[in-house]
């Protein structure tokens, strides 16, 4: 037997979070049909620094691709993934102003040593630095489980829009605490089904759900790599396999079948090393 995720009396996102400007799209398009900022990237990285006291954050530098775009800070370096956080540097809507993290070791982890230019270093216990700038419009929550949930309810009441890569927590009615809160506080909570909002999924969805080009589904497979392999210590941390891996599956298939939730969930397994 094997747990299924937990299923809240709301849904994590909305039910069809396909925009109307992907609707008419002929055929689905990936970020490598535009021009990355990458090669430019170099000239506006800095030093990874230590957080130490902190001066008003109105007189903070603000990144150069942050001017009329939205500010954003980035709680728990330790478990972002490497696909949110190069989407982080290369969106020119949006930027990062801040990174929450204690173990700095994790923050030279995920940026290589460097973090770009005006993106401040705080510990957890300066957050409320981060939280009450203005600049600040969103929070993105990739911290540890256990204090996940905190850092949701912290933001909405702080007014921020909350993403949280994850599961905002394992617990039913804690999650259940965090959807209301924001409903409470009027912001929007997103739980990191992202998967939904990729382009070629939406051009799938179109197919199956609007036209029905593929006739009446009768069954579906889907296979999920992740590579290089996560580490046993990440995995425990995110929630293991089942919340962390083959909850996106599962989100997929039910979407695609316009169900909300499954009856029933089977599993197999078998470990190819050790």
């Amino acid at each position: 037997m094997v747990p299924s995720p937990p299923s809240c009396h709301k849904l994590l996102v909305p039910h069809h979070p396909i925009p109307a400007t992907h609707r008419d799209n002929p055929t689905p398009s990936t970020s490598a049909s535009h021009p990355s900022p990458l090669a430019t990237f170099h000239t506006r990285i800095a030093p990874l620094g230590q957080s130490g006291s902190a001066p008003d954050a109105s007189n903070s530098p603000t990144p150069p691709s942050c001017h009329g775009g939205s500010g954003l800070v980035l709680f728990g370096a330790g478990l972002v993934s490497t696909a949110l956080l190069q989407s982080l540097l290369e969106e020119t809507g949006c930027c990062l102003l801040y990174v929450v993290e204690d173990q700095l070791e994790e923050v030279e982890r995920a940026f290589g040593a460097k973090v770009p230019a005006g993106t401040r270093v705080l510990r957890q216990q300066d957050a409320t630095i981060a939280l009450s700038d203005p600049r600040v419009s969103g929070a993105i929550i990739c911290s540890p489980l256990d204090k996940a949930p905190e850092m949701v309810r912290d933001a909405l009441r702080a007014g921020k829009g909350v993403f949280c890569e994850g599961l905002p927590s394992l617990d039913r009615q804690t999650a259940e605490t965090c959807f209301d809160e924001a409903d409470r506080c009027g912001r929007p909570l997103v739980c990191g089904f992202y998967k939904r909002f990729d382009p070629a999924l939406q051009f799938l969805y179109k197919k199956v759900r609007d036209s029905r080009a593929l006739g009446r589904i009768h069954r579906i497979s889907t296979i999920s790599s992740l590579y290089p392999a996560a580490s046993l210590g990440l995995l425990k941390a995110s929630g293991g396999i089942f919340y962390n891996a083959a909850v996106h599956d599962i989100d997929i298939i039910s979407l695609l079948l316009g169900e909300s939730v499954p009856d029933t969930i089977f599993s197999l397994g078998h470990a190819f090393c050790a």
